[in-house]
């Protein structure tokens, strides 16, 4: 396959060296990436780039993503990592909600949208990866809605999109998402080997 990279006798995806790349660039820009212990990603596919954290880290995970896209990441999580907790969407349906103690004692949680999730759960690390960009800017602000709810003081949103895409039939551009007040930017640059893509990580500030 021309998308795989052989290197000492390995085949490597394409696409997994920029999210080493990705990975690479945080670990050297945060000083205390060690001590994140929680973190939500928005659209995050087969689970290709939390994986990363997953395998360096001690570190709670919480994916949300359409249907189609959990079942192919918890196959994929649940082979690389079979020893994880796994909370999934057959295990909210008992209570229709995700509790405090359920995300305490478990590693990874995988759901759709739209979940009821206690509003005890916070995140240090929000991330979105080349799916904002598809989406329309009501669902953008709601998943904004859902980061600024969830966030505590010093958390940190790395935002990686298209600096313009119209694939829902007008410009989204990662310029103009609902950013409040409270962020401060650690990180702006374009992304490695894909220039129409921006890298941008943030941080929440004190009120």
């Amino acid at each position: 396959s021309n998308h795989l990279i052989k290197f000492k006798d390995v085949f490597i995806d394409y696409n997994k060296l920029i999210h080493i790349y990705w990975f690479w660039t945080l670990e050297n820009k945060i000083s205390r990436i060690n001590q994140i212990s929680s973190i939500c990603e928005i659209g995050g596919g087969f689970g290709s780039f939390i994986e990363l954290f997953i395998k360096n880290y001690n570190c709670k995970v919480f994916l949300i993503d359409l249907p189609e896209a959990n079942l192919m990441s918890t196959y994929y999580l649940q082979q690389s990592f079979p020893k994880k907790n796994f909370f999934l969407f057959c295990d909210y349906e008992k209570k229709n909600k995700l509790t405090l103690e359920d995300f305490e004692k478990n590693d990874i949680i995988i759901l759709p949208p739209n979940c009821n999730i206690d509003k005890q759960i916070k995140f240090d690390l929000f991330i979105n990866t080349r799916s904002m960009m598809e989406m329309n800017k009501s669902v953008i602000k709601t998943y904004f809605d859902f980061i600024h709810n969830y966030s505590r003081n010093e958390s940190l949103f790395l935002n990686i999109n298209r600096y313009e895409k119209k694939s829902v039939g007008y410009p989204i551009r990662i310029s103009e998402y609902p950013y409040d007040s409270l962020w401060k930017v650690l990180i702006s640059q374009p992304s490695f080997k894909q220039n129409w893509i921006h890298f941008l990580l943030t941080q929440r500030v004190k009120n």
